[in-house]
């Protein structure tokens, strides 16, 4: 865990290998292992309405442990007919070589089909895969990750084990401990400078939303270089300000950058240029008028004044007004 090297994105680097270094509830890693150790498993779907808990992550671990072949599936993307009919169906029919291989003294009989965001995917998608698996039910297990289970048909949510990331208080708390001692491991390992109550603090305010938690710590590190109470501080109210955008409403803009008492007005384009995603706005129109503004903002006396005519330009490009 502490030879985690952060260099890319934290959300990615951080991601855990193997089920030890999971943040789950006993009750749900020691059901895991034993499906590991047996190399057995039903069709599972990983269900939640928080993003961010790990069931994606889960799903490629079960596969690395129990050393088979994997076919993963983005089904916001993937969820056509022609997914089954051509690369889900290949691999299907095609042998476990993975298997073959393994020098476990138990060998995985199956392989993996991965669906991430299996909520995304067609009727007829789900039509076809009902046939694929009765045809296929002793050669491949299926894993479905999704947030809305209303999406899938009753007909194929039937054929699945479903597991619920959803936990009591306890389970959080325990969780948030757990995490709480692995992202502070990592900072450490990699000579990151953190006040340990910020960490503390943004992770009681996300559990289970892991992936989050490295988002803004990841976000607040590249703004201000460390994350200590004062960079905090900078992040919350640039979170305010982007909540207020989205908003739509001018005057609730200019109310959150009032009640800013940290945020510097000379760094607002860039650190919102960073959370682009994160705003409802066209990303072309809103990444062109930061950069507008960002190069007049050296020019003008009134900083304020600047920042209030990029936000109503931008409702009046968003609207069609302009």
């Amino acid at each position: 865990m502490t030879s985690v090297k952060l260099q890319g994105v934290w959300p990615e680097d951080a991601r855990p290998l193997t089920l030890e270094e999971m943040i789950l509830p006993k009750r749900l890693k020691e059901s895991f292992q034993t499906m590991i150790d047996k190399k057995e498993m039903s069709h599972m779907i990983f269900v939640s309405s928080d993003p961010g808990t790990g069931k994606s992550t889960l799903a490629q671990i079960l596969g690395e442990q129990m050393d088979t072949a994997v076919l993963f599936v983005k089904g916001s993307e993937e969820g056509g007919i022609d997914a089954i009919r051509g690369r889900i169906n290949d691999f299907v029919m095609s042998a476990n070589v993975t298997a073959f291989r393994s020098k476990d003294e138990i060998v995985t009989p199956f392989k993996i089909v991965y669906v991430d965001e299996a909520d995304g995917t067609s009727a007829e998608f789900q039509k076809a895969l009902r046939t694929l698996m009765n045809d296929y039910k002793n050669d491949c297990r299926f894993i479905f990750t999704l947030n809305h289970e209303s999406e899938l048909s009753d007909a194929v949510f039937d054929r699945f084990a479903t597991i619920r990331f959803e936990f009591t208080k306890d389970e959080k708390q325990e969780m948030a401990e757990a995490f709480y001692y692995r992202v502070c491991s990592i900072l450490k390992h990699n000579e990151i400078k953190f006040e340990e109550s910020v960490v503390a603090d943004i992770i009681m305010s996300n559990v289970p939303r892991f992936r989050r938690v490295w988002y803004i710590l990841y976000e607040i590190y590249l703004n201000y270089g460390e994350i200590n109470q004062q960079s905090f501080n900078k992040e919350k109210e640039i979170e305010s300000v982007i909540t207020a955008m989205n908003t739509k409403n001018y005057n609730q803009v200019i109310k959150s950058l009032q009640n800013s008492t940290s945020l510097n007005l000379s760094s607002i384009f860039s650190a919102l240029f960073q959370r682009y995603k994160d705003m409802k706005f066209d990303p072309s129109l809103l990444v062109y008028l930061l950069s507008e503004y960002q190069s007049r903002h050296g020019r003008c006396a009134d900083k304020m004044l600047n920042f209030c005519g990029f936000y109503n330009e931008l409702l009046l490009r968003d609207k069609g007004k302009l």
